[in-house]
């Protein structure tokens, strides 16, 4: 019986592991230059709306003012995407509040962006999924995604900079033109992977498309047992430098 049970298992993580990327590959896209939406913040569905505004006060409360609300309603397939943008003018540094349903699942994040005179950027969320696109060049991704409080995950966001890009200048872009930067940020990351072989743009220039090897490390990538090595790794990593940085700092909030 337990050869039974292990054969099955096996036979299904096989399937998985290749009928997954082919399903990626035929059925996942992001649009190329997609329509951004300015939306009123009393249009956002319930439940995702306690949260969003939530961590929106949390950001106002830490000196972020907002720049507006915005839908993405033809980014992805089967998803809807809404977002807020804000602003520490004083700091150079951009947040979003971030939330993405599904018909199956959603999730609501938010994230500081800081970027640099020499083309680098630090990006620092709480999101609690896994990123499906590799890591490229020049930009730094952190996650914390047990942090829900504002401050702590902006004094991480600081840490970081300063003990990381402490040395360059900050650059920040896209004042006065906030829609036309969110579609060519949304569009940079998408070229970066085409560049690296993991998406390219289809023939009438409207989306990006994994590739075969995309759709395979993608898939790869958020299955078991790779997936839960590197949740376990991210929440490792996260409590380190969150460590560090109450006792830099003093930070208080939620982990």
């Amino acid at each position: 019986m337990t050869e039974i049970i292990v054969s099955i298992a096996v036979l299904l993580f096989l399937l998985q592991a290749i009928a997954g990327p082919l399903l990626v590959r035929l059925g996942v896209y992001a649009r190329n230059r997609p329509e951004i939406v300015p939306i009123d913040p009393g249009r956002i569905p319930q439940p995702v709306a306690d949260t969003m505004l939530g961590y929106c006060r949390g950001l106002e409360h830490i000196g972020f003012a907002v720049i507006g609300f915005f839908d993405l309603p033809d980014f992805m397939p089967n998803a809807h995407t809404t977002f807020a943008l804000f602003l520490n003018d004083g700091d150079k540094t951009w947040a979003i509040v971030a939330a993405v349903q599904s018909k199956v699942a959603g999730t609501c994040y938010m994230e500081f962006c800081t970027e640099f005179r020499d083309a680098t950027e630090l990006c620092t969320n709480n999101s609690k999924e896994l990123q499906g696109f590799v890591k490229t060049p020049g930009k730094s991704m952190f996650q914390f995604p047990a942090v829900s409080d504002a401050s702590l995950l902006y004094q991480a966001h600081t840490y970081l900079r300063n003990a990381h890009f402490g040395n360059r200048t900050v650059a920040l872009n896209g004042v006065g033109e906030e829609v036309k930067y969110l579609e060519t940020a949304l569009t940079k990351d998408l070229v970066k992977q085409a560049e690296l072989g993991y998406y390219y743009l289809n023939r009438s220039g409207t989306k990006f498309r994994p590739t075969l090897k995309g759709a395979a490390l993608m898939t790869w990538r958020l299955m078991w047992p790779i997936g839960t090595i590197r949740k376990i790794l991210q929440r490792h990593a996260a409590r380190g430098i969150l460590k560090e940085v109450i006792h830099r700092t003093g930070g208080q909030g939620s982990q």
